[in-house]
Order: C-alpha cells, then sequence, then structure tokens
C-alpha cells in the first residue's frame, strides 16, 4: 500500500532526478555546482574517488556518464595514457546510450562505432555475458570483414563498416530490430558496469 509520505518520497525523488528540474536549480545557485546536495551533474573536475562516493546516492547511468567524461577528458589531455578499464567503462556507457536512444543502427553509426569491435569483449570483462551475446548477435548479422582494427576508430575495419552501413540490408535490419528487444529487456546492466569501476578505481585516469 501506497502511504502519503511514500507518495511524497517519490514524487520528490523524481523531481530531483530528472535533468531539467536539475538545470532549473543550478540556474538559481547561479551555476554553484550541486555536489554538495549529494547530486551528480556532469563531470567537473572531480577526482574518480569523488565521483565514485555518489554510488550509494546517485542512478548508476548518471556516474557512468561523469566517469566517461572524466575518462574522455584524461584522454584529451593525455592521449597515450589510456587504460584497458577506462576502455571498458567508456565502450559499455556508450553502447547503452546509443542503443537505448537509438538502437544498434544508432551505434554503429555514431561515433560510438569507434567501439564497435570491442563492446562484445568488454561486457564479457563485467561479467555480462547476456549483453554480450546479443551485441555479438548485432555485429554478425554485418556480415564478414577483412580488414583490422587497429584501435578504437582506427584501422581498414571501420571503413568497412561505414560501407555496410551505408548499403540497404533487410536482414541486418530485422536482426538490429530484434537485438534492440533484446538488450532494452536487460537489468541491471549499469549497475554491473558501476560495481566493475568500483573494483578498479586504480585503472581510472591514471597521471602515469
Amino acid at each position: 500500500m501506497t502511504t502519503p509520505s511514500r507518495l511524497a518520497v517519490q514524487i520528490v525523488t523524481d523531481f530531483v532526478g530528472s535533468s531539467e528540474s536539475r538545470r532549473e536549480i543550478r540556474k538559481h545557485r547561479t551555476g554553484k555546482p550541486l555536489t554538495d546536495l549529494g547530486w551528480l551533474d556532469g563531470y567537473e573536475g572531480e577526482s574518480v574517488d569523488d565521483i565514485l562516493a555518489f554510488s550509494d546516492s546517485e542512478n548508476a547511468f548518471r556516474i557512468l556518464s561523469a566517469l566517461e567524461d572524466s575518462i574522455e577528458h584524461h584522454w584529451k589531455k593525455r592521449p597515450g595514457l589510456r587504460t584497458g578499464v577506462e576502455n571498458i567503462i567508456v565502450a559499455v556507457t556508450a553502447l547503452m546510450r546509443e542503443v537505448n536512444n537509438g538502437g544498434f543502427d544508432q551505434f554503429y553509426r555514431n561515433s560510438s562505432k569507434r567501439w564497435a569491435f570491442f563492446a562484445r569483449s568488454a561486457l564479457l570483462h563485467i561479467d555480462r555475458k547476456d549483453a554480450a551475446k546479443i551485441v555479438a548477435r548485432a555485429g554478425r548479422s554485418l556480415g564478414r570483414f577483412v580488414k583490422s582494427v587497429i584501435g578504437p576508430g582506427v584501422g581498414g575495419r571501420f571503413k568497412e563498416l561505414d560501407e555496410k552501413m551505408s548499403r540497404p540490408n533487410a536482414r541486418r535490419d530485422q536482426v538490429f530490430e530484434e537485438c534492440d528487444i533484446a538488450f532494452h529487456r536487460l537489468t541491471g546492466l549499469p549497475e554491473s558496469l558501476l560495481a566493475y569501476a568500483r573494483r578498479h578505481p586504480n585503472g581510472i585516469l591514471k597521471k602515469a
């Protein structure tokens, strides 16, 4: 039974959890960050420990998005200091965002396609064989690739991917649609990735 107090808590939680509400609150705080309220609102230079400290109070995907932003920022400053842990976090976060917003078709067309040939491996690293199986099926629908992958987004295989995605393919699109449905039915994927990040904090934003 839903009591008035529980209903009130749910209403407040839904309100402060929305991006629109946080933008309005921040506007009235003259741009001050929301971290002192126990909220994470994007990456604002926090350390890995500071970001992960929100694990008990914030939505898992919001924390992962902040981690992704911090890692991308770190890569721009120190392009030669990527770690396997960082690659896994960014790859899976990008996969979740793109597939949940526009399906595998969007994942393989947007900048997220740089992770097209790594996403399955990343999911296996965080012990999500169910999600990896779906990604593998979507990948197989693209057909055989001849050229190699040098790194994320680098290598002749990505040109092949662009060529394949530019051609109509009803069978591929049908498989993508079925994989989209299966992916949307997954539960706990952001939490699995966040748990992985919490187990490997020393592999994130390494200085040297």
